[in-house]
């Protein structure tokens, strides 16, 4: 801040409204391709600005803060920085979803699975087709390794689905005995676990 004005001092990188009108006509217009348009752009404003910015500061590109664009591919890929990155949305902004692709840490030829243990697949799928959002053309696939494919049965409660095909490094397998929880089973959710989860808290205080 400005001393005595409370007024905030503009970024040398910062480009104001009269200044965009000058540019804005300069930059030529490229339409996006309707069949593979790939990533998202950003904002031409907001892609001038990240050029400012590192011209001014002199920092690589890969260290441009979030205000300014995303983060590295790298970096945002990872569950840690997409959890930065991502725009989050509550499920009634959500499209019905075509494919749930699933981390496994085993699964049987029926389409039965074994997660990590916590349970989050398992409540994400109940919440999505509680809303409708998971449903009967909705295909659900875990890429695993040959040697995670196990032949043994494996336990299943109400609350788990199961997987339509299995994908590893050499085949492709169908599993036809499709399963889906009939939404999220609140008997089976503990009070600690509903408290940190905002998602499940909130519905809870709609009932």
């Amino acid at each position: 801040m400005i001393r005595g004005c409370g007024v905030a001092r503009p970024k040398l990188w910062d480009v104001d409204d009269e200044l965009w009108a000058l540019i804005e006509p300069l930059l030529p217009k490229v339409e996006r391709r309707v069949r593979h348009p790939g990533r998202k752009w950003h904002p031409d404003r907001l892609v001038f600005q990240g050029i400012l910015f590192v011209l001014h500061t002199g920092i690589a590109w890969e260290h441009l803060p979030q205000e300014l664009g995303s983060a590295p591919a790298g970096e945002a890929a990872e569950k840690k920085g997409a959890a930065q990155v991502a725009r989050r949305v509550g499920v009634e902004a959500m499209r019905p979803i075509d494919i749930v692709v699933c981390g496994s840490v085993a699964v049987n030829r029926s389409g039965a699975r074994i997660g990590k243990g916590a349970g989050y697949s398992d409540l994400e799928v109940a919440l999505l087709v509680e809303a409708g959002l998971v449903t009967e053309s909705t295909v659900i696939v875990a890429p695993v390794h040959a040697l995670q494919v196990v032949e043994d049965e494996i336990p299943e409660t109400e609350h788990d689905f199961s997987v339509d095909y299995i994908v590893t490094p050499d085949e492709v397998l169908r599993c036809t005995d499709r399963r889906r929880p009939p939404g999220l089973v609140w008997n089976d959710l503990t009070a600690e676990k509903i408290a940190a989860i905002p998602v499940l808290a909130a519905q809870q205080r709609a009932w």
